[in-house]
Order: C-alpha cells, then sequence, then structure tokens
C-alpha cells in the first residue's frame, strides 16, 4: 500500500465510480439502440421489398372499354356513401 495514495481513494475511486456508471447506463442503453437501428433497416428495405412482392398490384392494365368518370363516381359514392 502507498501511503500518499491508498488505493481507492480520491480520484481513484471516483474515476472507477464514473466508468461503472458508464457501462450501465451503456447497458441500458445499448438494446434501445440495436432496436432504433433494426426497425430503421426494415423502414430503409421497405419499399424495395414492397415492389418486389407487389409488382402485380402495382400495374394496372387498360380495358378495352373505358368508362366515363361520371359512371366510376357513382360506383364509388354507392360504395362508400359517406365519404368526401
Amino acid at each position: 500500500m502507498n501511503a500518499v495514495n491508498p488505493a481507492g481513494s480520491g480520484p481513484t475511486r471516483f474515476y472507477r465510480a464514473v466508468w461503472r456508471w458508464h457501462f450501465l447506463v451503456g447497458m441500458l442503453v445499448l438494446p434501445f439502440l440495436f432496436m432504433l437501428a433494426f426497425t430503421g433497416l426494415l423502414m430503409l428495405l421497405s419499399k424495395p421489398l414492397d415492389s418486389a412482392l407487389n409488382a402485380s398490384l402495382q400495374t394496372v392494365e387498360a380495358g378495352t372499354n373505358p368508362l366515363p368518370a361520371s359512371v366510376l363516381l357513382e360506383t364509388v359514392e354507392q360504395q362508400y356513401p359517406h365519404a368526401a
């Protein structure tokens, strides 16, 4: 033991306490950072995946007998009477 600065006193004790708290807070924050990174990756990949999985829903073939807009509007109003 050193008589001038015994082990576990003064700045050394404070330094260890700060690093212990730093480690514990890091262990609490780390799962949230992983969750944010994973969900961000899912959001980043959602557009290409949606395009690949639903390609048939994104393309509409033109029909041989086009309907006038008034007929289409009436059909929509019948299906959704309370919509504006």
